[in-house]
């Protein structure tokens, strides 16, 4: 049986929860934003934080997208 983990995301509550339920599928609770259940809350604190204390006065959308990208790059490089 398929589950799906809720995560209380807006998005889900509109769309895909009701689609789960027409499935038949089984929907589980979750803490929103819980790092110790979901270690990618970790990863984007970590964005969050470098953004604000390096990067808060940067206004493009492009510039914006390229530093997290930069930053998650990084992440792929500490393996």
């Amino acid at each position: 049986m398929p589950i799906m983990m809720e995560d209380n995301a807006s998005i889900d509550k509109k769309s895909c929860n009701v689609v789960c339920q027409e499935l038949g599928m089984v929907m589980l609770d979750w803490p929103p934003n819980s790092p110790d259940l979901n270690p990618i809350e970790n990863i984007w604190k970590y964005i969050k934080d470098v953004i604000a204390k390096n990067h808060a006065a940067v206004s493009s959308v492009e510039k914006m997208k390229r530093i997290v990208w930069e930053l998650w790059a990084g992440f792929a490089d500490t393996e």
